[in-house]
């Protein structure tokens, strides 16, 4: 199961960007390259989420411990 760290994502956060935030997301972390099915089928999902949606999403898969 594909996971974020916290790090990155705080880095994220910090962009100015005008694309949809799952968009946007999707592109930093470059989830293009994701080959696992499963976590390919959630990053197309993040892609073309709502933003709140977004969000939670990535929060749902958050590692802390980085």
């Amino acid at each position: 199961m594909i996971t974020f760290t916290k790090s990155k994502v705080d880095a994220f956060k910090h962009l100015n960007t005008h694309l949809r935030w799952g968009q946007a997301f999707f592109g930093y972390m470059k989830l293009e390259k994701v080959t696992n099915q499963q976590d390919k089928e959630f990053c197309d999902r993040l892609y073309n989420a709502t933003d709140e949606k977004a969000k939670a999403m990535v929060a749902s898969r958050l590692d802390r411990s980085n």
